[in-house]
């Protein structure tokens, strides 16, 4: 395993276990995501708390998501999902979008505050800042 992901995974074990993103939550998903390793965990909403909208329409666990998708998190609210082969944690007050077609690996961080951990290939995350 190359020093680069040893440091990243070492990093995760950290915040999971400083409850850092809370017990159980995001953790226990990346935690499964590393264990699978070349077997990701399905495409979906995993987690939802408050009010959590994809492409305008009330979220509901085990959902499919894909690119293309805006994904929207009201105040006090919090969603964890994967698409293909990433996984998300998406806090309060948060608008994401997921460029669909030729620029599938495109992520759009329109507001808020997200937490991603990325398969492998090249990603790009755009930002207002």
């Amino acid at each position: 395993m190359s020093t680069s992901k040893k440091a990243r995974r070492q990093f995760l074990q950290q915040l999971a276990a400083t409850s850092v993103i809370g017990a159980g939550g995001i953790s226990l998903l990346i935690q499964n995501a590393l264990a699978n390793g070349k077997d990701p965990l399905a495409s979906g909403m995993h987690k939802i708390t408050g009010d959590v909208r994809v492409n305008g329409v009330a979220a509901k666990e085990g959902m499919l998501l894909k690119n293309g998708d805006t994904i929207e998190t009201g105040a006090k609210s919090q969603a964890i999902y994967v698409i293909g082969k990433d996984a998300f944690f998406q806090r309060d007050n948060t608008v994401v979008n997921f460029a669909g077609g030729a620029a599938a690996d495109v992520m759009r961080v329109l507001t808020g505050k997200i937490l991603s951990v990325f398969g492998k290939g090249q990603r790009t995350i755009q930002t207002s800042t």
